[in-house]
């Protein structure tokens, strides 16, 4: 009978140690398939993130340029005594105001000193190019355009190559904030009404928002 019962305990306490080892194992796949979901789940979150980013850098980035070459156009219509499209510009200024703020809530620090700086010489070319449509001055109007031509140009252009860095395709030389001063500082002479710009009516600073 001892020999019996040990028997039958043995052939027992195997049937439980494979009953645990089998719930051990199930455990462990609930485990590892957790882990595999959250994994996946945390990947589809960062792709989703990035997508969003380069959707808004790219509409930030094409709306600068869409609302510069709109202030431009509208000072060569000028400069040949013709009408500018108003309604237009207003339609590009609406646009980047709108993807601007978007942009605002998600770019890092870095991109907006650039951003900011941007929004400033977009602001006062824009509160100078409407001053010139009903007080149209040959002077103020050739000073706007190189303007636009020039300084205008190469902060829509920084302004991509620092959106570009920051989604990881671009390097951006080392002096970033050297230009964005550059920058400021053609802003101040170009709007400062010592400068030329007082027909104007340019008071203080603006950005578009």
């Amino acid at each position: 009978m001892a020999v019996a019962g040990v028997g039958v305990f043995g052939t027992f306490g195997a049937a439980v140690a494979a009953q645990w080892a089998a719930l051990r194992g199930k455990r462990l796949d609930a485990e590892i398939q957790r882990g595999h979901q959250a994994e996946q789940h945390a990947e589809s979150v960062r792709v989703r993130e990035r997508e969003q980013k380069q959707s808004v850098y790219s509409g930030f980035s094409a709306a600068a340029r869409n609302y510069r070459m709109e202030l431009h156009h509208c000072v060569m219509e000028l400069e040949r005594g013709r009408s500018a499209d108003v309604a237009k510009l207003e339609g590009e200024r609406a646009d980047y105001r709108e993807v601007y703020a978007q942009a605002q809530m998600i770019v890092p620090d870095r991109v907006l000193t650039v951003a900011s700086e941007v929004d400033l010489c977009l602001g006062n070319s824009y509160r100078a190019v409407c001053n010139m449509i009903d007080h149209a001055d040959a002077d103020v109007l050739g000073r706007l355009h190189l303007w636009l031509d020039t300084s205008m140009s190469d902060a829509v252009w920084l302004l991509r190559q620092v959106l570009r860095e920051d989604l990881g395709v671009a390097t951006l030389a080392a002096d970033l904030e050297a230009r964005v001063s550059t920058l400021s500082s053609a802003r101040a002479i170009q709007f400062d009404p010592g400068a030329g710009a007082a027909s104007c009516n340019l008071k203080g600073d603006v950005g578009s928002q």
